[in-house]
C-alpha cells in the first residue's frame, strides 16, 4: 500500500475512533504515524534526490538517484517489536496511553497482509525473527 493510502486508513480510523469512543486523538499526528514507517525507509533518498534537484546536483537523465540507504531501515519501521516498544516508551513518559501511535500499528499490520515475498515483505517480529507472510499485493 502506498504513503498516502496509509495516511488516508489512519485517518478514517482516527475520525470513528474520535466519534465512536469519544476518544481525544490528534488526527495529524495519527496520519504523520501511519506514514513513518515509509518515511524512515524511503524518505532518505527521496531526500537526496530532491537535494540534488534543487541544488543543481547530477540527476541520470532527470532521475532520482538510486540510493539505498534508507532501505535497511524498512525493518525497522514495519517491526511490530520496535513498534510495541516505543508505544510502552511513549506511554509512560506522556503519562497516557499515546492513540496517535496506533496510526504506526495499522501500517504495520496492513503491510504483513498486502505484502507478498516478491515486494518488501514485511519481517513484523524483527529483530527477533525474519518471519515473514506471503500476502497479497
Amino acid at each position: 500500500m502506498d504513503i498516502i493510502a496509509h495516511g488516508l486508513w489512519a485517518a478514517a480510523g482516527a475520525t470513528v475512533a474520535r466519534k465512536s469512543a469519544n476518544a481525544r486523538i490528534r488526527l495529524g499526528w495519527t496520519v504523520f504515524w501511519a506514514m513513518f514507517p515509509d518515511l524512515v525507509a524511503f524518505g532518505p533518498p527521496v531526500a537526496v534526490g530532491l537535494w540534488l534537484l534543487l541544488t543543481g546536483g547530477s540527476l541520470r537523465g532527470g532521475r532520482l538517484p538510486h540510493v539505498n540507504f534508507g532501505v535497511p531501515l524498512y525493518p525497522l519501521g514495519h517491526s511490530l517489536i520496535v513498534f510495541l516498544l516505543v508505544f510502552a516508551v511513549a506511554s509512560v513518559l506522556a503519562r497516557r496511553v499515546v492513540l496517535e501511535l496506533l496510526g504506526w500499528l495499522s501500517h504495520v499490520l496492513i503491510d504483513i497482509f498486502t505484502h507478498s515475498f516478491r515486494y518488501y515483505a514485511t519481517r513484523f517480529l524483527w529483530p527477533l525473527s525474519d518471519i515473514r507472510f506471503n500476502g497479497l499485493p
